[in-house]
This record gives structure tokens, C-alpha cells and sequence, in this order.
């Protein structure tokens, strides 16, 4: 699938009668499926599934499955949820990627006592 983008282009000189419509075109040429699970194997519904670099990206549904365009030249994806370490998967000719976010105690402790210094304060 290839997606054109149009942007009107305004001449340096000031000229506003004469514009140019620039056509930019994107190739998505694979589409990326998959499952974000826990180390529990529950879903993670919305977590975030990008590809590198770019603003190409996605959310899981509520059973933790996702499917993302992604040009052909894509190389890898990167996949987060809060509560969860940043897990980056490189694509290469996959096009299924299922993946196990590992806890990151470290953020869920640091969530669990904001919470018990807010509740002993009230």
C-alpha cells in the first residue's frame, strides 16, 4: 500500500498565485501482528508498540493483540507499558511478533510508596 501525502508549496518570491502541490509517498509494504503479554502470560491492553524512530505506531487491544503497517525498511519495534520494562524487537522478516514485557519493580515500587506517603497524609 503506498499513501501520498499532498503539501502546498508557497514560491519564495512571495508569488501566491502560483502554487505547487508536492506529492510525498510512503511505502508501507508489511503489516507486523502480534501479542503483548506479561511474564504471567495475562494481555496488556494499550500498551504502546512503535517502530523506531519514526511516529509510526499503535496500541494493543483489550486481549493484548495488535497489527501495524510499517514501512518496509523498518527495522525494529519497540514496545512499552507502564509498569513494564521498555522491550525493543528487532523486526527483521517477521511478521508475527509476540512479546513478554518483563515488571519493572523498580517503577512499581516507586508507585506504591507515592501511594502510602499520600494515604498516611490524609
Amino acid at each position: 500500500m503506498v499513501m501520498y501525502f499532498a503539501m502546498p508549496v508557497v514560491p519564495v518570491s512571495g508569488n501566491t498565485r502560483h502554487r505547487l502541490n508536492v506529492f510525498y509517498a510512503m511505502a508501507f509494504e508489511k503489516v507486523i501482528t502480534g501479542r503483548v503479554t506479561g511474564e504471567d502470560g495475562t494481555a496488556l491492553p494499550g500498551a504502546t508498540v512503535i517502530v523506531k524512530g519514526t511516529g509510526i505506531g499503535t496500541t494493543t487491544d483489550s486481549d493484548g493483540r495488535f497489527s501495524l503497517s510499517v514501512p518496509d525498511n523498518a527495522e525494529t519495534l519497540v514496545i512499552s507499558f507502564v509498569g513494564y520494562m521498555v522491550e525493543e524487537v528487532v523486526i527483521g522478516s517477521q511478521t508475527v511478533v509476540n512479546v513478554t514485557l518483563r515488571d519493572d519493580q523498580k517503577t512499581l515500587s516507586e508507585v506504591l510508596v507515592v501511594g502510602l506517603w499520600y494515604a498516611a497524609e490524609k
